[in-house]
């Protein structure tokens, strides 16, 4: 099988990404809004922003396109509603951790769907990864943030953002990384609606600063995060993306440190040494053999 060649600037937007979607767990922590009126408003505001996007650089929606891009969006709807659903019930650490534990399935997959060759090495170097970023989960067990019912939703975000991890690498074979993003976001937004309208949970009007920070949100991991990634997966192999994704609870348990107080303890600066140490060697690999 042949090794796709590895774009630098597809993994340095790859990893721009993980920053966007690293910094999103921490803010929507800090908003006090419940979760699926939170995704809500989050997601229509992406939608909007996105096809904006789209049509101010020329680009237009097609019936075409929407069949491409349809799986990717409705995958992209549920992790958004487990996700934030995760986030606000453990901490930032095990529901950024925990789905985003992408290389565990895409090493496997990535040979037989994509007819991708992932060398031993590499596979050697993600189970490291992985092997530290579990080490940061269990190093927050027991902590007062902590829940087992959060890490559960947070594993059920792992199997549809893998989902969508997939379907968007299927349609950037045939669409823009501009036209999946405006189009995935915005079903989305329509497979987000009826679970937050029917979840009887209690819609509020935001503060000034609870909008800016929604905001925040909606164009920067909604859109650019998702515009960035999208982009990177048409240059680089869909298990790279996958394992460069492991930085985002790395970002997400920094973050929430500094500006949440979630603690943060010895053994788990251990696993997320570990993690970047390998995250480092795989991105390194994948520059030398391309």
């Amino acid at each position: 099988m042949k090794r796709p060649a590895t774009a630098p600037l597809g993994v340095a937007a790859a990893f721009l990404a993980l920053f966007f979607w690293g910094a999103q767990a921490v803010i929507a922590k800090g908003v006090t809004i419940d979760p699926l009126p939170l995704v809500f408003l989050r997601a229509w505001m992406a939608a909007v922003w996105s096809v904006g996007f789209l049509y101010a650089t020329g680009g237009r929606l097609s019936r075409r396109a929407i069949r491409i891009c349809v799986w990717g969006g409705i995958a992209f709807g549920f992790d958004l509603i487990l996700f934030f659903t995760a986030i606000k019930l453990t901490t930032v650490a095990n529901a950024t951790v925990i789905s985003s534990i992408q290389p565990v399935i895409l090493v496997f997959a990535a040979p037989i769907l994509f007819k991708e060759r992932v060398r031993l090495p590499d596979m050697l170097w993600a189970s490291l990864a992985v092997a530290g970023v579990a080490i940061v989960v269990f190093g927050s067990s027991g902590v007062p943030e902590w829940s087992l019912a959060g890490d559960f939703w947070a594993l059920l975000t792992l199997f549809a953002w893998t989902s969508y991890f997939m379907a968007s690498k299927i349609a950037r074979a045939h669409v823009s990384a501009a036209e999946f993003t405006a189009i995935g976001t915005t079903i989305a937004a329509v497979v987000v609606s009826p679970f937050a309208l029917l979840s009887g949970q209690e819609f509020v009007v935001p503060t000034s600063t609870e909008w800016f920070w929604i905001a925040m949100m909606a164009i920067g991991p909604g859109w650019a995060g998702h515009y960035l990634m999208n982009w990177a997966l048409g240059k680089i192999p869909i298990w790279l993306g996958g394992t460069t994704a492991l930085a985002v609870p790395l970002v997400s348990t920094v973050m929430a440190a500094l500006f949440l107080d979630e603690p943060f303890n010895p053994i788990q600066m251990v696993g997320m040494a570990s993690a970047i140490g390998a995250l480092a060697a795989i991105t390194l690999r994948s520059q030398a053999t391309s």
